[in-house]
């Protein structure tokens, strides 16, 4: 069907195929464009201001950008109304470069770029085996910088945590991960907030979980660790 013959539809029966293909479409890692729910919004003009409110959600974007700076200046370049329907982000990063750098101690501060409503985190670390000392370094970095994350960057959307390398943190497994961030409490931080780290009996992931207390529902952010070999897929 041409993109001309599917506008002629009545404006009911495109929404059901937009609901059934953006709803339908795959989780998980990023895509090339050309197959993401943001290629049919970007077909043509009308479908972009049918879709985008549907197809921004549906996207996991892929960025190498960390440090606020840089993120200012990426979301600068959405339309205001479309940052917050940004909700899955992948972030291509050397290990090496952004666990020994002092500014990503910060955390990884995305409501403060305007990306309020980030719910899922890929992080695709690139790089090597690291020197035994190193990969303690960059543990112990990566432990406060998940924290300062979740916990105090105001990210209050996020909700899933994946984090993918290629061997480079390999001696870094999810229960040295999750005892880790566990031994990090109370976080000094924020030592009015009660977080507690919850392990999976199958080890398959753990969970970030702050109690607010008075009946309010806790929230979860939930953190898994793969390691993929050089050209095995991501998803």
């Amino acid at each position: 069907m041409s993109t001309a013959s599917f506008l002629a539809l009545a404006p009911e029966l495109r929404n059901r195929v937009y609901a059934f293909y953006f709803v339908d479409t795959p989780a998980g890692s990023t895509v090339p464009i050309t197959n993401s729910p943001l290629a049919l919004a970007l077909t043509c003009r009308q479908l972009y201001n049918e879709t985008c409110a549907l197809a921004f959600p549906a996207t996991i974007f892929l960025t190498k950008c960390w440090s606020l700076v840089e993120l200012l200046a990426k979301v600068e370049r959405l339309r205001p109304n479309l940052r917050p329907a940004v909700e899955g982000l992948e972030l291509a990063i050397g290990v090496s470069d952004f666990l020994t750098h002092p500014r990503s101690l910060d955390g990884l501060r995305f409501a403060d770029a305007g990306l309020r409503g980030l719910k899922e985190l890929h992080i695709r670390f690139s790089g090597g085996p690291q020197p035994w000392e190193r990969e303690v370094y960059i543990g112990y970095n990566l432990e406060i910088v998940l924290w300062k994350t979740v916990a105090y960057c105001k990210n209050e959307s996020l909700k899933t945590i994946r984090l993918v390398h290629h061997g480079a943190i390999r001696k870094l497994d999810m229960v040295r991960l999750s005892g880790g961030m566990r031994k990090k409490l109370p976080l000094r931080w924020a030592p009015t907030m009660v977080w507690e780290v919850r392990s999976n009996p199958q080890d398959e992931y753990f969970e970030l979980v702050h109690n607010p207390g008075q009946g309010l529902e806790p929230r979860i952010v939930s953190i898994s660790l793969v390691e993929v070999s050089p050209g095995e897929s991501l998803d």
